[in-house]
């Protein structure tokens, strides 16, 4: 890729193979952060002192009933307690966590969702507890630089 310039101070102007191309320049930062974070976040896991019970729907609760390897393997260790009543039988045994960031029963039921509205096609390395950590984590990254920036301006 042969680099020809920079426009509006956000755009990288390059040319590669006969195409010229566009780059938002935050965007590709964003991607680049996002992409080193995945590679390199590790999530680990809590136990809770106290189970906390997982109220949810009667349907995302069968979805998450036919999972649990899924959450398992996503840091969330969870109980079935056919004893309770519909919606109320999912326990919450240990949380996934990585550097400060916790995770917790609005995740479970966010995860179900995804799986809900994916069908078949739900990607397992797409998991919300990564996501949302990496994310977060490229987002802070992105403050800290500004406030470092705003600082050294003064």
């Amino acid at each position: 890729m042969h680099i020809i310039g920079q426009f509006n101070l956000g755009f990288i102007i390059a040319y590669l193979d006969g195409d010229l191309y566009i780059l938002d320049q935050h965007a590709c930062d964003e991607k680049y952060r996002f992409e080193s974070l995945q590679r390199t976040t590790q999530i680990h896991q809590q136990p809770l002192i106290h189970p906390l019970t997982v109220e949810t729907s009667p349907a995302l609760e069968v979805i998450i009933t036919e999972n649990l390897e899924l959450f398992s393997s996503n840091g969330f260790k969870l109980r079935v307690d056919a004893e309770q009543s519909t919606g109320k039988r999912i326990q919450l045994l240990s949380v996934p966590f990585s550097k400060s960031i916790h995770f917790g029963v609005d995740d479970v039921n966010e995860l179900a969702s995804m799986i809900s509205d994916s069908g078949d096609q739900y990607d397992n390395d797409e998991a919300i507890t990564q996501r949302t950590n990496k994310a977060y984590l490229g987002l802070k990254n992105d403050i800290c630089l500004l406030y470092t920036s705003d600082a050294a301006d003064e």
